[in-house]
């Protein structure tokens, strides 16, 4: 029995020793080429396996046991060393777990986690030491969470960063229709049930809400939503939320242009939600990947997002759809409105695409977290993945187009592979991370500056297109897309 419990151990050991390994050079030194990783890993793991072998095959002499004792010691030592750094770690920049109710010391551990982690404070000009005077003293007058949440959240407009922001669980406003700009112009894109048994339909020109003009309506938005890294993305998120839901549900009054082009004023009165959809005013969301075959041997897929709903395989979708579309001669990925998800998903659709290995970006972090391997950077590499696509291929982008999804449009466009057409993405990536509040809300912030492979932060700038294109209210209602006409028209 002891020397199968000997046996045991030393297994132990030796996968202790591969973890450490691993998270020495993989993590603390920051190699990104796997097989370094692979070898430190198995080194270490070796020389724990060979050193407890010694042990356990000189087990009875005095002079080993001693051996024994210092190194279980030292051991020891380690993981303690290593474990208390990760709760340290997790309580300072997540407040995980909670030791507080109490809103003023949260406030100050939450403003110092952020002063220490937050990688756009040069970039952005942001003087975080004076938004700590400007918003203390709001903090100590506040009397309620909700209170404190409205604080917090205006204190977080400051970064500007759509990673960046509050989530309160006494804050959450449904749309009864959202508005998107067309050259400048707000004109109503998706339209709930309310707000179609009102009368409304898409493309009508949004002109007061509650009897506020539009532009005037845009700077009254809740602070929540304000935050973002350009100021069009800005203007985006603001211009998204125009039509919410009020808090008390009571009726929405607002203007639009008619289609005689004449002012008139709609009331939207919520209706009952329906069944098997009962927390949007929207219909249900149609497949995340959608595809056809055009004329002249071309393929259109369009992505909305990435990320999974429950029940969903967003990849086998987009496989699924490529593999049709495989003979084609060019094909347009549409990424449009994608506000993006998991980069993994990113990094698998790019993966179609090419054939040889593809690093289109790097992260650099202020702080050495526990959660990315105590890295410093971190390089992001496309892998091949399955057949390759070869046709020509078009991405279409707008400003809608954020966080993973840039990202893909990064691989895809400064590996070459790509041209671009649309509009500057949004600029706006950070690998946030949450850090908890009293009350159950609780605020995510960036920790991460992405950069392209040039040198280029995508933070605040986006990924300009190669083509260049704005919508005019009459394609909009006409059902043109000058985006995709000029896609096709580049892969003739």
């Amino acid at each position: 029995m002891k020397k199968v419990l000997w046996w045991v151990w030393i297994v132990l050991n030796f996968i202790f020793g591969l973890s450490l390994g691993a998270l020495l050079i993989g993590g603390y030194f920051g190699v990104n080429v796997l097989l370094p990783v692979i070898l430190a890993a198995i080194f270490f793991g070796g020389v724990h396996f060979l050193i407890w072998f010694l042990m356990y095959k000189n087990r009875k002499q005095k002079s080993w046991q001693l051996y024994r004792k210092f190194l279980l010691g030292t051991q020891l030592v380690v993981l303690l060393f290593i474990g208390s750094v990760c709760l340290v770690q997790r309580y300072e920049f997540t407040n995980q777990p909670q030791l507080t109710q109490n809103r003023i010391q949260t406030f100050h551990q939450m403003w110092k986690a952020i002063d220490q982690a937050y990688p756009y404070f040069n970039e952005k000009h942001i003087n975080w030491d004076s938004v700590y005077q400007e918003f203390e003293p709001k903090v100590i007058s506040a009397e309620t969470d909700e209170e404190f949440y409205i604080v917090i959240a205006e204190m977080m407009t400051n970064l500007k960063d759509a990673h960046s922001q509050l989530q309160s669980p006494q804050y959450e406003q449904p749309v009864f229709a959202t508005v998107k700009s067309m050259g400048g112009i707000p004109v109503l894109d998706m339209v709930g049930r309310s707000a179609q048994a009102a009368g409304l339909s898409q493309g009508l020109v949004l002109l007061a809400v509650e009897g506020v003009l539009v532009e005037d309506a845009i700077n009254l938005i809740h602070l929540d939503v304000d935050n973002a890294a350009t100021e069009h993305a800005q203007r985006i998120r603001k211009m998204e939320n125009l039509l919410s839901l009020p808090q008390d549900e009571k009726p929405l009054t607002i203007t639009v242009l008619n289609q005689d082009g004449n002012p008139q004023e709609i009331v939207i009165k919520k209706l009952p939600p329906v069944e098997g959809n009962t927390t949007s005013d929207f219909p249900i969301e149609p497949p995340v990947v959608t595809w056809k075959k055009m004329e002249n041997n071309i393929g259109l897929i369009h992505v909305s997002r990435l990320w999974n709903r429950q029940g969903e395989d967003l990849i086998n979708q987009f496989d699924t759809a490529l593999a049709a579309l495989m003979d084609t001669q060019g094909l347009v990925l549409d990424l449009r409105g994608n506000g993006g998800g998991n980069s993994i998903f990113a990094d698998q659709i790019a993966g179609r695409f090419i054939s040889e290995p593809f690093v289109y970006g790097y992260e650099e972090y202020p702080v050495r977290l526990y959660t990315r391997g105590f890295r410093k950077t971190t390089s992001y590499q496309v892998q091949p993945r399955g057949e390759t696509y070869r046709g020509e291929l078009v991405v279409l982008t707008d400003e809608y187009v954020m966080s993973s999804a840039e990202w893909l449009v990064g691989a895809l466009k400064d590996s070459g592979r790509a041209i671009t057409i649309g509009r500057t993405t949004s600029g706006s990536t950070g690998n946030p991370i949450r850090f908890y509040l009293p009350g159950g809300g609780w605020v995510r912030y960036s920790t991460a500056a992405f950069y392209r492979p040039n040198g280029t932060m995508v933070e605040g700038i986006g990924y300009m297109p190669d083509i260049s294109l704005n919508w005019t209210v009459e394609e909009y209602l006409s059902g043109n897309d000058p985006d995709l006409q000029a896609a096709l028209q580049s892969l003739k």
